[in-house]
């Protein structure tokens, strides 16, 4: 009895588990995912790569889904974005996989800056939410370290002569943690600033 009680108790933490990770597993597809919402009749784009770099991305804010990414963490630029045009977060605010609704009166994506996806660093980070690039301040340096080894941080675009262009742009979206959202590094690609 014990042992049947333990068993099941594995199998639902366990589905919790999966039911809860915003950055996938490598043997996770978007397909199996509720971010499977966003590509086109549920199915991922075939031929990419599927290496250890590629990361798959359930983008959250504010503890709401809004579009999946493929991200390559070795050229540290995000290989697509999928989104429903003008989509709402599935089931409302909190009601998906990325948690709790956390409301950040201290920083928004977009209107100060770039956001980054603390989950790229190390899967057992508990942070499901976008949150501020860290900046140079000493005490910041550590954590930007950290940052850079897995994806692309704001100091990679100061003094080049590249800026940050959306793949899910935020005019497509009608809702203004949406627009929000789009404001993270791993949903820009590096184009030149002047053509």
């Amino acid at each position: 009895m014990a042992t049947t009680i333990f068993l099941c108790l594995a199998i639902l933490v366990s589905l919790l588990g999966v039911g809860l990770a915003k950055v996938l597993n490598q043997n996770q597809r978007f397909d199996n995912n509720n971010c499977g919402r966003f590509l086109y009749r549920g199915f991922e784009p075939n031929g990419l790569h599927r290496d250890k770099t590629i990361a798959r991305i359930c983008q959250c804010y504010q503890g709401a889904d809004y579009f999946a990414t493929m991200y390559d963490r070795n050229r540290l630029i995000a290989l697509y974005s999928a989104y429903v045009y003008g989509a709402q977060p599935a089931g409302g605010r909190g009601q998906n996989l990325c948690g709790d609704r956390i409301v950040n009166d201290t920083y928004t994506c977009g209107r100060k800056g770039w956001c980054i996806e603390p989950e790229l660093i190390a899967e057992n980070i508990a942070q499901r939410n976008m949150e501020e690039c860290p900046g140079n301040r000493p005490e910041q340096k550590p954590w930007l370290d950290k940052v850079k080894g897995s994806q692309a941080v704001d100091q990679d675009y100061i003094g080049t002569q590249y800026t940050r262009a959306h793949l899910n742009p935020n005019g497509h979206n009608t809702v203004t943690d949406a627009k929000a959202a789009t404001f993270t590094l791993t949903n820009a690609l590096r184009v030149r600033s002047v053509l």
